[in-house]
C-alpha cells in the first residue's frame, strides 16, 4: 500500500503530499483526542452528563471523525477514462500527468481531464448567402490565389496531444490550446501557401499543399513549444495531418465557367448535328448511284421482244381470269390489247370532250 501511495504521489510535489499527510493526521488525532476527553468527563460526572448516556457523544464524535475520513478518502481516488490523461493541479501547481486507470491523488488536488487520442479541428462555414453550413472554427479561410482570385477555403486539422507534455500544454497554453496552437497559426498558413498556387493548381494540387500547410504548421507549433520550454525537449501536439475539405471560387468566376461549359456542350452538339446531316447526305448519295446503276442495268437487259412477251403472258392471264372483263384486241403497235385508260386517251385525241363526257 505504501509502494502504491509513492507511485501515485510522483506527480505531485513534496509540499502537497505532506499537506495531505498533515490533514489525514489532524483529523484522526482531534477524533481520537475529542473522543477520549467526552469519555473521560462522562466518567468523573457519573453514569450519565445532562441525561445523556456517556457513550453518546464518545460514539458521536467517532462517526463524524470517519465521516470525515470516508470522504477524504473519496478525494483521493480518480478514474482516467481511456485514452485520457489526467493533469494533477495542486494549489495552483501542476504535477505529472496521470495515465488512464484508477489512481491515488492528493485530496486536496484536482485533476483535469485532456484527451491525448487523434482529435479533428475544423475550420469551415458558408460560402454564399445560399450557404446554410453552420460557421465552425472562425469560418473558411479566404485566400488570395497567385492568380488575384479570391476563394473560400474549407479546412481539417488532424492532430493529437502528448501524454508526456500534457501538463506542460495546460500550464503555457491553458485548456483550449488549439485556439492557440492550430486555429490562429493556420489560418495565415493557408493563406501564405495558397498565395503560391493559381486557382487550376490549387485544385488539382491540392494534395500538394496541404502538405505544405501541415509541414509549416508543424514547425509554428514547434516554434512555439520551444519558446515555452528552454530545454527543447518538449513537443505539445503532433499536427497529423491537413486536410483541405472544400474550395469556392468567386461568384462571377462560378458565372464564367457555367457559360463556358454550356457553350461547349453547344459547340459539341452542333458537331454532332453537323456530322448526322453529312453522313444523311452520304446515305442518300449512296441510295441515289444505287437507284442508278440499277436502272441502267435494267434498262441494258429490256428490249422490246421482252416486253411484247411480257403483254402476252399478261394477256394470256387475263382471259384465264374468272371475273367479267371486255378484252379489246388491237394495239396499233404491236396488237396487245388496249388498257381502258389508253384507249381513252386514244378517242380524245380524235375527238376532243369524250373524256370529259365519259367522266361525267
Amino acid at each position: 500500500m505504501v509502494r502504491m501511495l509513492v507511485e501515485n504521489y510522483k506527480g505531485e510535489s513534496s509540499m502537497g503530499f505532506v499537506v495531505s499527510t498533515i490533514v489525514l493526521l489532524t483529523i484522526i488525532f482531534v477524533g481520537v483526542r475529542f473522543y477520549r476527553s467526552t469519555l473521560s468527563a462522562r466518567n468523573a460526572e457519573g453514569s450519565s452528563y445532562n441525561g445523556v448516556p456517556p457513550l453518546v457523544p464518545g460514539l458521536a464524535a467517532g462517526a463524524a471523525a470517519l465521516a470525515l475520513v470516508v470522504v477524504t478518502l473519496l478525494q483521493v481516488f480518480v478514474i482516467v477514462s481511456p485514452g485520457y490523461v489526467g493533469v494533477p493541479i495542486f494549489f495552483g501547481s501542476t504535477g505529472e500527468p496521470l495515465p488512464n486507470g484508477l489512481r491515488i491523488v492528493n485530496p486536496l488536488t484536482s485533476v483535469n481531464h485532456m484527451s491525448v487520442r487523434t482529435e479533428s479541428y475544423a475550420i469551415a462555414g458558408p460560402h454564399g448567402p445560399s450557404d446554410e453550413m453552420t460557421q465552425v472554427g472562425g469560418g473558411p479561410v479566404n485566400i488570395i490565389t497567385k492568380d488575384d482570385l479570391s476563394v473560400n477555403v474549407d479546412l481539417t486539422i488532424l492532430y493529437s496531444l502528448v501524454s508526456d507534455d500534457a501538463s506542460f500544454v495546460y500550464t503555457k497554453f491553458g485548456d483550449d490550446y488549439t485556439e492557440k496552437l492550430v486555429r490562429s497559426p493556420v489560418h495565415a498558413i493557408a493563406r501564405d501557401v495558397g498565395s503560391s498556387y493559381s486557382f487550376r493548381d490549387l485544385y488539382s494540387s491540392r494534395e500538394a499543399a496541404e502538405k505544405k500547410m501541415q509541414q509549416k504548421l508543424s514547425e509554428i507549433v514547434q516554434g512555439l513549444v520551444a519558446q515555452q520550454d528552454p530545454s527543447g525537449k518538449r513537443v505539445g501536439i503532433l499536427i497529423q495531418q491537413v486536410l483541405v475539405k472544400r474550395i469556392t471560387p468567386p461568384e462571377r468566376l462560378i458565372a464564367a465557367i457555367t457559360a463556358k461549359k454550356e457553350a461547349e456542350q453547344e459547340a459539341e452538339r452542333m458537331v454532332f448535328v453537323i456530322q448526322k446531316a453529312k453522313m444523311e447526305a452520304e446515305r442518300k448519295s449512296i441510295e441515289a448511284d444505287g437507284i442508278a446503276v440499277f436502272q441502267t442495268k435494267v434498262s441494258q437487259g429490256i428490249d422490246e421482244n421482252l416486253l411484247v412477251w411480257k403483254g402476252i403472258e399478261a394477256t394470256e392471264e387475263l382471259a384465264k381470269s374468272g371475273n367479267a372483263k371486255v378484252v379489246i384486241i388491237g394495239n396499233p403497235g404491236n396488237g396487245l390489247p388496249l388498257m381502258l385508260g389508253d384507249l381513252m386517251r386514244e378517242l380524245n385525241k380524235q375527238e376532243p370532250g369524250v373524256t370529259a363526257a365519259a367522266n361525267k
